[in-house]
C-alpha cells in the first residue's frame, strides 16, 4: 500500500528512474479529489473536443473518424509515457475503493449492487432527460439537423451538450469498471472496446436506452451459451472433448458476431428492442409504455 510519507513512489516509477512522485500524481493521494478529477477532466475534454467538431458542422462518419483518431492519440500517449503510466503493464490500485467512509470490496456482492445502482441511476436519468423538452429537441436534431437549424435551434450547442453528457457517463462507467477489475492500462483505450460498444447498441437497438443495455447483456452472454452448446452438442454428436471445443471456439465466435452484425444491419436495423416490441404487440403481453 502506497503511503505519502514512507512509500510515496510506486515501483514502476522507481524502475523508470523517477526519484520523486510527479506533481500530476499528487492530488490522487486523496480518493475524493481523484474522483472529482476522474469525472471533471474527461467532461472538460469532451466540451472542448465537441465544440471543435460540432462548430465545424462535422457529422456522421466524420465524427466517428475524429473520435477514433483522438482515441488512438490518447492510447499512444498513455503507452509511450511509461514512467508516468507504467506503459503496457498498466496500474493496479494499491487497495480496494475507499471514499466517503465507504469501502467497496471488488470480490464481494457489494460491487454488483454498486454497478447495478449506477446503471439504474444513469439509465433513469437519461430517460428523464429524453422525456423533457431538451430531449425532444435533440431527437429532432438526430432525425434532421438541418430542419432543426432552420427552425432556429442552435444545433451545435445541443450536439456539444449531448456529447459532453456522454463523456460524463463514460467517465462514471470507467470508474466503476476500474473498481471491479482493479486494473487499468493503455489496452483499455484500444479501438476494440469502442467497436464492441457500437455492436451492443446495434444489436440492442440504437433508438432504445434499454435496448442497448439488453444488447450488451446479450452479446456478453452469447459466447458462454455458444461454449455450452459446443461442448454439449459437439461432445454428444461429434465426440469432441473440452480441448477440441476450446480450439474451435474462437472461429465460431467470429462467425457468430459477423452473422449477428449482418442480421441486425440488413434484416432488423432497430435491433432487439424492435423485435421485442413486435412480439409484445402481436401477443399483447406488455402493458407498460415502451422504453
Amino acid at each position: 500500500y502506497q503511503d505519502p510519507e514512507y512509500d510515496p513512489i510506486p515501483s514502476f516509477m522507481l524502475t523508470n528512474e523517477l526519484e520523486e512522485l510527479p506533481t500530476v500524481w499528487e492530488p490522487f493521494w486523496h480518493t475524493e479529489v481523484g474522483l472529482i478529477l476522474a469525472l471533471g477532466i474527461p467532461t472538460l475534454f469532451f466540451i472542448i473536443f465537441g465544440f471543435l467538431m460540432f462548430q465545424a458542422r462535422l457529422a456522421g462518419a466524420f465524427v466517428a473518424i475524429m473520435t477514433l483518431a483522438m482515441l488512438g492519440a490518447w492510447y499512444n500517449m498513455a503507452y509511450d509515457m511509461q514512467p508516468f503510466t507504467a506503459g503496457f503493464n498498466g496500474i493496479s490500485p494499491p487497495s480496494s475503493f475507499q471514499a466517503f467512509g465507504v469501502d467497496v470490496d471488488p470480490y464481494s456482492s457489494m460491487i454488483y449492487w454498486v454497478a447495478l445502482g449506477v446503471l439504474a441511476a444513469l439509465t433513469l436519468g437519461t430517460k428523464a432527460l429524453l422525456a423533457s423538452k431538451f430531449g425532444t429537441i435533440i431527437q429532432a436534431i438526430r432525425d434532421d439537423p438541418e430542419r432543426a437549424r432552420f427552425l432556429g435551434y442552435n444545433v451545435a450547442f445541443y450536439q456539444v451538450t449531448v456529447f459532453t453528457i456522454s463523456g460524463l457517463i463514460a467517465a462514471i462507467a470507467g470508474i466503476v469498471w476500474v473498481m471491479i477489475v482493479q486494473y487499468v492500462s493503455p489496452t483499455s483505450l484500444e479501438i476494440f472496446f469502442s467497436i464492441t460498444m457500437v455492436i451492443w447498441a446495434a444489436v440492442g437497438g440504437r433508438l432504445s436506452l434499454f435496448g442497448a443495455i439488453f444488447g450488451a447483456i446479450f452479446i456478453t452472454m452469447l459466447p458462454i451459451a455458444l461454449d455450452f452448446i459446443l461442448r454439449g452438442v459437439g461432445g454428444a454428436v461429434f465426440g469432441w472433448d473440452d480441448a477440441a471445443a476450446s480450439a474451435i471456439m474462437p472461429q465460431w465466435n467470429l462467425i457468430m458476431f459477423g452473422g449477428l452484425i449482418m442480421f441486425f444491419l440488413v434484416v432488423e436495423p432497430d435491433g432487439l428492442a424492435k423485435m421485442w416490441r413486435n412480439f409484445t404487440d402481436y401477443f399483447r403481453v406488455w402493458p407498460f409504455p415502451y422504453v
